[in-house]
């Protein structure tokens, strides 16, 4: 979500993570991730399950 614009941005990024790190994915895509810190938050909670990332900007 678009920082100071979207609704409810951290509380559903938190979401889209704990879905990301309690689900069996091989391969992950997330499109319009437009805060790093959110990006930074997701690959945190998901690097167990997802060890490979990279942010395109």
């Amino acid at each position: 979500g678009i920082p100071y614009i979207s609704k409810n941005r951290r509380k559903r990024m938190k979401a889209i993570a704990e879905e990301l790190s309690s689900g069996n994915y091989d391969v992950v895509c997330l499109q319009e991730v437009w805060s790093i810190k959110d990006f930074e938050m997701i690959k945190y909670k998901t690097q167990q399950q997802l060890p490979h990332s990279h942010y395109f900007y």
